[in-house]
């Protein structure tokens, strides 16, 4: 995956499409799509169906496309696609 810029996940809809890109290169990750669409209060456990170990997963590829070293303890608290894209943002602040 490419790594987006601050400007690629301004807009919640272009942050959307980035996390359904990540999800789906990240090869041990099954995540479900609401039936009402996917959205930034989409419950990660809940709606999705992402267990503890797909969180990790979906962290590591978070920082693996801005090429950050961090601790995965933030990763303990998302519950929401938002939380994942709030993280997503921060990083490309610090990669750009």
């Amino acid at each position: 995956m490419t790594r987006p810029t601050p400007d690629d996940l301004k807009h919640d809809a272009d942050a959307l499409t980035w996390w359904q890109g990540l999800v789906a290169d990240t090869e041990d990750v099954y995540a479900r799509v609401p039936a009402d669409g996917l959205r930034m209060d989409s419950s990660l456990r809940d709606e999705l169906g992402i267990d503890s170990i797909g969180l990790i997963s979906v962290f590591y590829a978070v920082i693996d496309c801005f090429g950050l070293d961090l601790d995965e303890v933030e990763a303990a608290n998302w519950a929401h696609v938002g939380d994942v894209v709030a993280f997503a943002r921060r990083c490309a602040q610090v990669a750009a």
